[in-house]
């Protein structure tokens, strides 16, 4: 939510709630101003602007009924989750907000890094069942290269990279798009690898229903991959020199 509004030119300003009996220290709220931010946004979220033209919002759940609590149903989080996943889909410039792939520099790695967001599609079948139910996840994988062969990091490790890494240089567009395809012409490579999250990501899906079921006395599932992961972003992390 602070990152998105800060890029769409509506930065979240500090506010502190009063306290309350609930609350003997006060509360850490926000105040944004919805006039910046662009129109298909503001239009989600036009009732919620008071006559000063703001929203004081809280992440608290303990905020009071005056102020907006943002959640992450709340019309506020899903009107920028959409629009920031429509521009990167369909970039109306040439420096969409955000981005399906990228390269940065940054001093959080030491190797050349490439980072995979993936979205593993599974099948649920179960004796009571007539038709499998589909589930979805998304995965962060990443992978270095060593002699040639990819090193594959932790998840916590690739998550905490795609979350956290801060970029200490520029790189042309030209740049950017250089180490980008490269990294595309890795892919058809790590099939094998990818396949095995999925299969791997399945199993645990398919021992957490088995777990539930046991308690429950419910019917037997099976869960499968359906299909190989789909690719939904590549970010290429490069060292300082």
């Amino acid at each position: 939510m602070q990152r998105s509004a800060e890029r769409l030119n509506a930065p979240l300003t500090a506010a502190r709630l009063p306290r309350t009996p609930e609350t003997p220290d006060g509360l850490d709220a926000f105040r944004l101003v919805p006039a910046s931010l662009p129109e298909p946004v503001r239009e989600r979220i036009a009732s919620l602007a008071s006559k000063r033209g703001e929203v004081l919002l809280s992440f608290d759940e303990l905020a009071p009924p005056s102020v907006e609590r943002i959640g992450r149903n709340h019309p506020l989080t899903a009107a920028l989750a959409e629009y920031l996943l429509e521009t990167a889909l369909a970039p109306m410039d040439a420096a969409p907000v955000a981005a399906r792939c990228g390269a940065s520099v940054t001093d959080a790695v030491t190797r050349r890094t490439v980072l995979l967001l993936l979205r593993v599609r599974m099948l649920i079948e179960s004796q009571r069942q007539h038709a499998p139910s589909l589930a979805e996840q998304l995965v962060v994988a990443g992978y270095t290269l060593m002699r040639g062969e990819a090193q594959w990091l932790a998840e916590p490790e690739a998550l905490a990279l795609l979350r956290d890494a801060t970029p200490r240089a520029n790189l042309r567009a030209d740049e950017r798009s250089a180490y980008v395809a490269a990294a595309l012409t890795e892919l058809p490579g790590h099939g094998p690898a990818l396949q095995q999250l999925a299969d791997d990501r399945a199993a645990q899906l398919r021992d957490e229903h088995l777990r539930v079921r046991e308690q429950t006395r419910g019917a037997r599932v099976t869960v499968r991959p359906a299909g190989p992961p789909d690719l939904l972003g590549v970010y290429v992390l490069l060292p300082p020199v």
